[in-house]
């Protein structure tokens, strides 16, 4: 099961409000369900395979308008042999669909919500409810990017939407797609809040918890990769350190270096793969005086220096 079935599943086992209800409803019917003209009457058909989602608009339809939906079941050969549940309600006056803001218009359907839907201050979060159980999906945040989107049938529907998630401190775009007016959220934190505002507080936990242990694994990935790098580099520059150091024993002699820079030897020798942050902390055992990290770095970068110079002369 998808976590976006899993979601929905448990949206549609909220108790609600009358008003709260209508609203959801609403949001359903505008953006999920097809009206026709037939026989002088309008037919409201929702097609869905959710036994819940049948459940919520029988429900629905009843105590709000006082109207029996019919339904219709299709077979489908596909390979997961669900079956197609057609949700039927003719509205004879209009009356439903205008409660619901949904004109009839030169047989064409304009679809405009009335803000008298939004009776409370839970009706917002019922519309959008309602929008993502109709034509919303989400991400498993287990297995990809963080991204939660409601596909809108036209640009007015996803304004409005666009228009409540800012009511909620959200930060939603829209993108037009062949599918539709796109409406999506793709920080992490907006989707938490959305399933808080929607009231799916089982996903909104399991979805937290699947975003701390990928945060939590990207961090400690973040780590390990810096560590890594850090021994290579320091690999690498105590190779270049031993190399320069066997150019000058070879070529030069340690009688005329400095003390400074016998001493760099001496631990640099003595313990060829210690950071300089490593050397410092054993110079005060191997030389009797503490030599910081600072003082290090120069006099190894005097001896690459001189190394340097041997070879050009050489050459």
């Amino acid at each position: 099961m998808s976590f976006t079935r899993d979601v929905k599943n448990e949206l549609l086992t909220l108790e609600l409000s009358p008003c709260c209800a209508k609203a959801q409803l609403a949001a359903i019917i505008a953006l999920g369900a097809n009206v026709y003209l037939s026989n002088k009457q309008f037919k409201i058909e929702y097609r869905t395979t959710s036994l819940a989602m049948i459940r919520f608009l029988v429900s629905a339809f009843k105590q709000t308008f006082g109207k029996n939906a019919e339904i219709l079941i299709k077979e489908r050969n596909q390979l997961d042999y669900r079956k197609v549940y057609y949700v039927v309600v003719w509205d004879e006056d209009g009356l439903i669909l205008n409660e619901l803001g949904i004109d009839f218009f030169q047989k064409q359907i304009k679809k405009t919500t009335p803000t008298t839907l939004f009776s409370c201050d839970g009706c917002k979060n019922s519309y959008l409810r309602g929008a993502f159980l109709a034509k919303g999906s989400l991400n498993d945040p287990n297995k990809s990017n963080y991204h939660l989107e409601i596909v809108c049938q036209n640009e007015d529907e996803a304004n409005l939407i666009n228009s409540l998630l800012e009511d909620f401190s959200l930060d939603p775009k829209i993108i037009n797609r062949p599918k539709g007016y796109v409406v999506y959220l793709k920080k992490s934190e907006n989707i938490g809040d959305f399933l808080k505002i929607v009231e799916a507080t089982n996903s909104l936990f399991a979805f937290e918890d699947a975003r701390i242990k990928r945060d939590l694994s990207n961090s400690i990935n973040r780590v390990i990769n810096c560590d890594l790098a850090n021994t290579t580099r320091t690999i690498q520059s105590a190779q270049k350190q031993l190399s320069s150091i066997k150019i000058i024993e070879e070529q030069l002699g340690y009688e005329k270096l400095p003390t400074r820079l016998m001493e760099a030897i001496i631990l640099r020798t003595t313990y060829p793969d210690y950071s300089l942050a490593e050397l410092s902390e054993v110079s005060e055992e191997v030389l009797g005086r503490t030599i910081s990290k600072s003082a290090l770095n120069h006099c190894f970068r005097s001896i690459n220096d001189l190394a340097e110079r041997i070879k050009k002369n050489k050459s």
